[in-house]
C-alpha cells in the first residue's frame, strides 16, 4: 500500500513499506495535500488521470486560504512498469526526465542482429522506441518503432499473450501486465527487398 509520510518540515514523501520493512520512496512533495493526493492515486483511487502540477493547482484554489505563492514546486511521480528484456520480465521505475537505454546484439550463422529499446519519462507518458538491425547474407535490415503510454495507462494494458502470468520470485507473486503503448511511428527497411523490387 502506497503511503506518504512527512520526512522533513514542509515536505512530504510518497512511497511504500517492503516486507522487510524497507521503505521505497515514489515521490517528494513540498505539500502534504499534494502527498495525499498521489498516495490516493497510486492505491487506485479510481480518478483517471494521475497528479499533475495543474489537478494540484486547482485543489489548491478551492481550499479556502490556500494559494499558490506559499505552495513549493511539486515533483512529478515515477513511471512504473513491467517489460520484456533479456529473457524474463523486468519491472522499470523512471524519474520524470530520466531516459533508460537498453540493447543488445549478437552474431548469427550469417551475420549479426541487434536491439535497442529506450524508454523515456516525458512528463505525463512514457516514451519506448525500439530500434532493431541486422546483416545477413541478403544484405542489411533495419526497423523503428515509436510508442507511447500515458502514466495513467501504464498498468492497463494487457497480459503478453504465451508468456507466464505470474512472477513467482516476487512476494507476494505479482500478475505481469503491460502498459497500454499505443503506436505512433513505425518503418523498416531490407535493402535486398528493395533491390529486388518488393
Amino acid at each position: 500500500m502506497w503511503v506518504y509520510i512527512q520526512s522533513e518540515v514542509n515536505f512530504w514523501t510518497v512511497g511504500f513499506y517492503g516486507p522487510d520493512g524497507t521503505w521505497h520512496t515514489d515521490s517528494d512533495h513540498g505539500h502534504r495535500e499534494d502527498a495525499r493526493f498521489t498516495a490516493a492515486w497510486l492505491n487506485g483511487s479510481g480518478n483517471t488521470l494521475p497528479p499533475t502540477p495543474e489537478t494540484y493547482g486547482e485543489m489548491a484554489k478551492r481550499k479556502k486560504g490556500n494559494t499558490m505563492t506559499d505552495r513549493k514546486q511539486v515533483v512529478p511521480i515515477n513511471a512504473r512498469f513491467w517489460t520484456y528484456w533479456n529473457g524474463d520480465f523486468v519491472k522499470l521505475t523512471l524519474k520524470p526526465g530520466q531516459q533508460i537505454l537498453l540493447s543488445v546484439s549478437w552474431q548469427t550463422d550469417e551475420g549479426y542482429e541487434s536491439e535497442a529499446k529506450s524508454y523515456a519519462h516525458q512528463g505525463n507518458e512514457v516514451t519506448f522506441l525500439i530500434d532493431s538491425s541486422g546483416r545477413d547474407c541478403d544484405g542489411p535490415s533495419a526497423s523503428h518503432e515509436t510508442l507511447v503510454c500515458a502514466l495513467a495507462e501504464l498498468h492497463s494494458g494487457c497480459t503478453p499473450p504465451g508468456q507466464k502470468l505470474h512472477r513467482s520470485d516476487c512476494e507476494p507473486p505479482e500478475t505481469i501486465i503491460y502498459p497500454n503503448w499505443r503506436l505512433v511511428d513505425a518503418y523498416q527497411r531490407d535493402v535486398f527487398a528493395e533491390r529486388m523490387g518488393y
